[in-house]
């Protein structure tokens, strides 16, 4: 009951750990691959091949390939993204552990966009498959990738079963780096993950082994080394234990066992180191059976490091910068027209203001040109004004001294009439 309450909580939160198998289930096994050809192709059948390809990644690597390359293709025809990133999750994690870290980079990059624009949570896992491929290949800067999950900022939501194989992975890291105090903090991390997930999560319990027996090893101490590697069924890792404690027997014994493993679970790393310490120790003492691993080392090598996969990965990085190219080139463009928009549109508003300044400029010119008519007309009508009250007042004037002037005329007139008919009547 409580494994699948957890199996809830991952499935609620949206995440998928593509960096380890499921537990094999032989109930779902059966009922789901004798009527899987009668379902319909969605989303259900999807999920189904998704989880049937993680449980045989231990067992079977060919049927994990097999139902999540299945899945990948209806995904892609039903539309559905998270289902397409779960399947080539899958198929990138095998190709990662087997050596063909060209087909894994290429799921991954697959993958990557599609992680970014549906789900950026699960770019957690593509980082951890990511450290997976990186080491694989040799690469000595893999840790970088463990860092990217790690300062993912989706990362402290997760789980905490969700977190150890990050956790394992930088232990593992640092420890390869021979910085073992930080390595010592991350497998005191994964102490408490042992005991509460190891029925949930099959390889729990190994990866975080060998990151104890790393240390212990590294700090010479071969029996604690020797205890936590056997745990794990880490048999090349023994051998080495076993080559310091200078035990020929045992050193011979893991290293025939560990090569077994490598062969059997298609691992190259197993079937390299196991084949050269054989090859080492057998070279003073049995020179054929040395000839013999050592032509099976350098096939091994040759596998993991032709030249096909070599001109593959130059291929693939090319395509990738291609595409980043393209892409970079598709959004300055895309800038550089957001960018004529805006000054389109800037020039745009700029004429409609500057149309507007004008034709209120002109208005104002107009009214301006209208007030100072106004004002003329006004001051001739008003020079008018003054010089018609100046006659005016002149008449007036003219009019007063006339009157004056007429009194004593009339008197005059008056008088002389007066003095007409004296005269007359003195005759």
């Amino acid at each position: 009951m409580k494994i699948q309450l957890i199996v809830f909580l991952l499935t609620l939160l949206g995440y998928t750990n593509f960096a380890q198998p499921s537990p094999f289930d032989q109930n779902f096994v059966d009922s789901i691959t004798t009527r899987l050809s009668t379902y319909p192709d969605d989303i259900a059948k999807v999920n189904n091949l998704v989880k049937l390809a993680s449980m045989y990644l231990p067992i079977n690597p060919a049927l994990t390939v097999k139902y999540a390359k299945e899945g990948t293709v209806i995904a892609e025809k039903i539309n559905y993204p998270i289902g397409k990133i779960n399947c080539l999750g899958q198929t990138a994690f095998f190709y990662a552990i087997s050596g063909e870290w060209v087909k894994a980079a290429i799921d991954i990059n697959e993958a990557m966009p599609l992680c970014e624009k549906y789900s950026p949570i699960n770019l957690i896992g593509l980082y951890q498959l990511m450290f997976i491929n990186a080491s694989t290949k040799g690469d000595n800067d893999a840790i970088k990738y463990a860092l990217n999950a790690l300062h993912h900022p989706d990362f402290p939501s997760l789980l905490p079963i969700q977190k150890w194989v990050t956790y394992m992975q930088l232990g593992r890291a640092y420890i390869y780096l021979n910085q073992l105090d930080s390595a010592n903090y991350y497998a005191n991390l994964l102490t408490g993950y042992v005991e509460k997930y190891s029925a949930i999560v099959p390889d729990l319990a190994d990866n975080s082994n060998i990151v104890f027996g790393q240390l212990a090893f590294k700090a010479k101490k071969y029996t604690e080394a020797i205890k936590f590697f056997g745990l794990a069924s880490d048999y090349i890792s023994l051998t080495k234990v076993y080559d310091a404690l200078h035990q020929r027997d045992s050193l011979i014994h893991y290293a025939l066992k560990g090569l077994e493993k490598g062969n059997t679970a298609s691992t190259p790393h197993a079937i390299i180191e196991g084949s050269k310490i054989l090859a080492q120790t057998y070279s003073l003492s049995n020179p054929i059976e040395a000839n013999k691993y050592w032509m099976i080392y350098s096939d091994a090598k040759d596998s993991l490091y032709n030249n096909n996969k070599l001109k593959q990965l130059e291929e693939l990085n090319l395509n990738i910068q291609k595409t980043e190219f393209d892409r970079q080139k598709s959004e300055t463009a895309n800038r550089n027209r957001l960018m004529l928009l805006c000054l389109l549109g800037f020039l745009a508003f700029f004429s409609i203001v500057s149309f507007l300044l004008w034709r209120n400029n002109r208005f104002k010119q107009k009214a301006n040109l209208k007030l100072e008519t106004t004002l003329k007309e006004l001051k001739a009508t008003q020079a008018q004004l003054i010089q018609s009250e100046k006659l005016a007042s002149l008449g007036e004037l003219t009019a007063g001294i006339a009157h004056e002037i007429q009194n004593p005329l009339n008197f005059v007139n008056n008088f002389s009439e007066l003095s007409v008919d004296l005269v007359k009547d003195l005759k």
